[in-house]
């Protein structure tokens, strides 16, 4: 993959590094996935996981770090932190969107059919949020995600409902949705995925595989096959892509 190194300010006023990873050889315009990575990971970590198969299908692959992750100052840990949780997550968001208008203005990059979102463990989260924002995100890939059972009580605080989930999913109606998770996932366990899953409207799609919360190389194969299908792309990769270090 060619990859570029980028740095956009969000609306709140910091700098937010990414990365722009296109397939190599090629000249596009190349349809777009953001990618949005897991807690205590980086935009060069999910890249390393979900591009290769992606890029051989002939997508460019766009990453960011997410507030507290990767360059950004910050504890990883702080986004989940009471009285923080709303504010970052609200940064999360827009900084996915604002890709999204950056890539609009690039002429090597493809969003008039929309741009897909694959978000791996938190990134689910955040893409569960961001994706039904958004009418420009066409599909989402949901990578070891889940949801926790909040109290309804909680959920009447607005700050709360806002971070959850299950209660933003249910609008991204419509579009598609491909779950991927692990039977064995003792980060996300199983209980978390299904109530995802659950919460998701129609088309969904679920997808379960053996292990932890590492998915099997197959999966990201599958997962660039089943949006090659929803973008109208060639079914076969260019080359078998090659495991990338992360």
């Amino acid at each position: 993959m060619n990859v570029v190194h980028l740095r956009f300010r969000d609306a709140t006023g910091d700098i937010v590094p990414a990365l722009l990873c296109t397939p190599k050889g090629k000249t596009g315009p190349f349809p777009v996935v953001i990618a949005i990575h897991g807690l205590t990971s980086h935009k060069a970590q999910v890249v390393a996981q979900v591009g290769p198969a992606l890029a051989a299908r002939g997508f460019a692959i766009l990453a960011a770090d997410l507030p507290c992750h990767g360059e950004r100052l910050g504890k990883p840990f702080d986004i989940f932190a009471p009285g923080k949780a709303f504010d970052l997550y609200r940064k999360a968001v827009i900084a996915q969107r604002q890709l999204i208008d950056w890539a609009e203005t690039r002429p090597e990059l493809n969003v008039k059919g929309g741009v897909a979102l694959v978000g791996y463990s938190l990134g689910s989260w955040i893409s569960s949020v961001a994706g039904p924002s958004d009418p420009r995100i066409r599909a989402m890939v949901l990578m070891v995600g889940g949801a926790w059972d909040i109290p309804v009580e909680l959920l009447k605080e607005p700050r709360v409902a806002a971070t959850d989930p299950r209660v933003a999913l249910p609008h991204f109606k419509g579009r598609p949705v491909l779950f991927q998770n692990a039977k064995g996932d003792f980060i996300v366990a199983p209980e978390l995925s299904r109530r995802l899953f659950e919460a998701a409207a129609e088309p969904k799609k679920q997808i379960w595989y053996e292990g932890g919360h590492l998915l099997p190389g197959p999966a990201y194969q599958e997962a660039a096959r089943w949006l090659a299908e929803k973008f109208g792309l060639k079914q076969e990769p260019d080359a078998p892509p090659a495991p990338q270090p992360f």
